[in-house]
């Protein structure tokens, strides 16, 4: 039997974070009883849940109209649903972070945005 083939194995995998993401991480982890690792699994598989393609979400294919205003729903449904989920992330990280002024968090949001294309 290989190691991955071992029921009680389990993947590690190092992660480099931009600067302030694990104390975000961390307070989170805290705000909902869970270690920094389980929050950041949690993080990873609703990220992963929440990608809805379109042939999963229309396995019989598209071809009508009324197919089309399906599409049209579904995809201002998933829109609201990334609105209110960044929402909560915004409060959620104002929460935290009461005396830091917007425009650094702002700073900070685009530094891992460069970091992450480069």
């Amino acid at each position: 039997m290989t190691e991955k083939e071992d029921p009680a194995f389990i993947e590690r995998f190092t992660v480099r974070m931009p600067d302030g993401m694990r104390d975000a991480v961390a307070a989170r982890a805290k705000a909902n009883g869970r270690s920094m690792n389980s929050e950041i699994v949690q993080i990873l598989q609703d990220a992963l849940d929440s990608q809805t393609s379109v042939p999963k979400a229309f396995p019989e294919g598209v071809s009508k109209e009324d197919d089309f205003n399906r599409m049209v729903k579904f995809v201002n449904d998933k829109t609201e649903d990334f609105k209110n989920n960044l929402l909560s992330e915004i409060l959620e990280y104002a929460a935290f972070h009461p005396n830091q002024p917007p425009s650094k968090a702002q700073k900070m949001r685009q530094g891992a945005k460069t970091k992450k294309t480069t």
